[in-house]
């Protein structure tokens, strides 16, 4: 997982993942996976673009992300 994480998600994605208990990282890195995913799809990127969608998650369980330069300013 650590190398997945590693190769396709940010520096932040990927240390956020690697700073959570043994148990719990599946199921993060799913969820990342899982919003990057959306995003690329809904924009026709293919996962190509893996790496250029960034997503942070806030306290109340939402998800915001970052596009990388690949994607129209409007979305």
């Amino acid at each position: 997982l650590p190398r997945l994480t590693q190769r396709f998600f940010s520096p932040r994605e990927h240390a956020a993942i690697q700073s959570l208990p043994d148990d719990q990282q599946s199921l993060a890195f799913f969820r990342y996976w899982t919003c990057k995913e959306a995003i690329l799809k809904a924009t026709g990127s293919g996962l190509v673009h893996l790496s250029q969608v960034e997503i942070g998650f806030q306290p109340n369980g939402g998800a915001i992300a970052h596009l990388g330069t690949h994607f129209p300013t409007a979305l």
